[in-house]
């Protein structure tokens, strides 16, 4: 039975959050230094937390990171390219933070690490390991592939990013949804490594 007193309540705290949202925003475009410290502080450890379970970073790589989260939005909120926020603070930073984060660890990626992961992997070829004269191809061919391809198979192979994040952050309906399309790219990249070598041959 659909129960009206419960959406109210829902649009009510709703209503609230934004108009708090909108109080914070206004204190920081006025640069209140009270207001951004308890914003600071109240969801550093919550941060720090999240980072190091979720992501398996170093407490001070997460501390740098919460920094450079928090820098990012203050500063475009007093650059008023942020003027309003529909979710909380803290879901907030946790997005931006989110995308430092995988930043982070795709600049850290040197060849060498790409090419060991491939390879402990052993899916790309019937769950046989890759030679080494093909990882080279694996990953040129990879990384000339058009998106949403190259996306899915960087994000899920070379980042270790999910399903559920992978369909949430390219818009996909469903993780099955998902699947599906992995699996086309995927061989669509095989035929690609595997003309390639037929044609070295």
């Amino acid at each position: 039975m659909f129960d009206i007193g419960c959406l109210i309540q829902s649009i009510n705290s709703y209503t609230s959050l934004i108009e708090n949202n909108q109080n914070i925003i206004k204190a920081i475009q006025l640069n209140d230094k009270r207001v951004i410290q308890e914003l600071y502080y109240d969801n550093r450890d919550y941060f720090l937390n999240w980072a190091a379970k979720k992501h398996h970073i170093s407490f001070e790589d997460a501390k740098d990171l919460y920094q450079d989260s928090m820098v990012v939005l203050i500063q475009k909120i007093q650059d008023r390219k942020i003027e309003r926020i529909f979710v909380s603070f803290r879901a907030y930073i946790f997005g931006l933070g989110r995308q430092l984060i995988r930043n982070k660890i795709k600049e850290e990626f040197n060849r060498d690490k790409r090419e060991n992961i491939f390879s402990s992997r052993m899916v790309l070829f019937g769950g046989n390991p890759i030679e080494d004269d093909c990882i080279g191809i694996v990953l040129s061919k990879l990384e000339s592939l058009p998106n949403p391809c190259r996306s899915i198979l960087t994000q899920y192979y070379l980042e270790s990013v999910t399903y559920e994040e992978i369909a949430v952050s390219l818009q996909y309906k469903s993780v099955n949804s998902l699947k599906v399309q992995k699996y086309r790219c995927l061989k669509y990249l095989k035929e690609m490594v595997f003309n390639t070598k037929v044609k070295k041959a």
